[in-house]
C-alpha cells in the first residue's frame, strides 16, 4: 500500500472504526493528492468525505480545523469537521490528517479550460468566494479563534516569497509580476481582512445555477486587522 493509501485508510478509520475506502477522487493532483473526496464504507452504510493530509513538520492543519469549526460558529456555509487532525505514521514518515464532510457544488474548472467564457465565469466566482470571506472579517476578530489565525501583511508575503530559491523566480513572467507588486503595493495599504492562503480556482466550489457555494480548500493566510 503507498503513502496516499496508508493516508486514505487512517481517515477511513478515524471517521469510524472498521470502514474501508471504496473510491478516491482528489480534487487536484499537483502538487499533491490532496485533498480529496472519499467514498466510505461503515458500518452505518456508505458515507462521502474529503480528507486533507500533510507532513506532521509543516502542517497548519490544526488551525485550519479550528478556523472551520469558527466559519460555523458565524454562519458561514463550511465543511463540519469530522475527526482530526490526527498525525498518523506513514512509510514517509508521519503525516497529520484532518477529515471534514463533503460539501455540495464542483470544484470551479481552470486548468484546460474550454474557452474564454469558462475562465471568466471561473474568475467571477472565485472573486465572489473571497469578497465573502472578507465581509466575516469583524465577526472572526471578536470569535476565539482570533489569536490563532496568522497575520501578514502584502508586503510581508512579498518579501517571504523574494527570499525562496524556486526555478520560477528567474523567469522574465516573475520578474515582470514583482516589478509590478512592488510598485502598487505602498499605494494600497488597507487594512487586513479574514481570507483563504491559496487563491486557486480549484479550491472554490460552485453549483450548477453559476453561484459559489463553498470551498476545498480553507487553510488561512490570514488577515486579520
Amino acid at each position: 500500500m503507498g503513502v496516499v493509501d496508508q493516508i486514505h485508510a487512517a481517515a477511513a478509520r478515524l471517521v469510524a472504526p472498521g470502514s474501508h475506502v471504496d473510491r478516491v477522487r482528489p480534487f487536484r493532483t499537483l502538487p499533491r493528492p490532496f485533498p480529496a473526496e472519499l467514498l466510505l464504507a461503515t458500518p452505518a452504510g456508505p458515507m462521502t468525505c474529503v480528507v486533507k493530509s500533510l507532513p506532521e513538520a509543516d502542517s497548519p492543519l490544526g488551525v485550519e480545523a479550528a478556523v472551520l469549526d469558527a466559519l460555523g460558529r458565524v454562519g458561514c456555509r463550511a465543511p463540519t469537521v469530522l475527526a482530526g487532525p490526527k498525525t498518523v505514521p506513514t512509510d514517509s514518515g508521519r503525516f497529520d490528517v484532518l477529515v471534514m464532510t463533503r460539501l455540495s457544488g464542483e470544484p470551479l474548472p481552470w486548468i484546460r479550460v474550454s474557452d474564454v467564457a469558462v475562465g471568466d465565469r471561473s474568475c467571477r466566482l472565485l472573486f465572489d468566494a473571497v469578497d465573502g470571506l472578507h465581509a466575516l472579517t469583524e465577526q472572526l476578530v471578536r470569535d476565539e479563534v482570533a489569536d490563532r489565525i496568522p497575520r501578514q501583511t502584502l508586503d510581508q508575503e512579498l518579501a517571504e516569497v523574494l527570499a525562496r530559491t524556486t526555478p520560477w523566480a528567474g523567469t522574465r513572467l516573475f520578474q515582470d509580476a514583482v516589478q509590478v507588486l512592488e510598485q502598487q503595493l505602498p499605494r494600497r495599504q488597507l487594512p487586513l481582512v479574514f481570507s483563504n492562503g491559496d487563491y486557486n480556482p480549484l479550491n472554490v466550489l460552485a453549483d450548477d445555477r453559476g453561484r459559489s457555494v463553498g470551498s476545498t480548500s480553507s487553510t488561512p493566510a490570514s488577515k486579520i486587522p
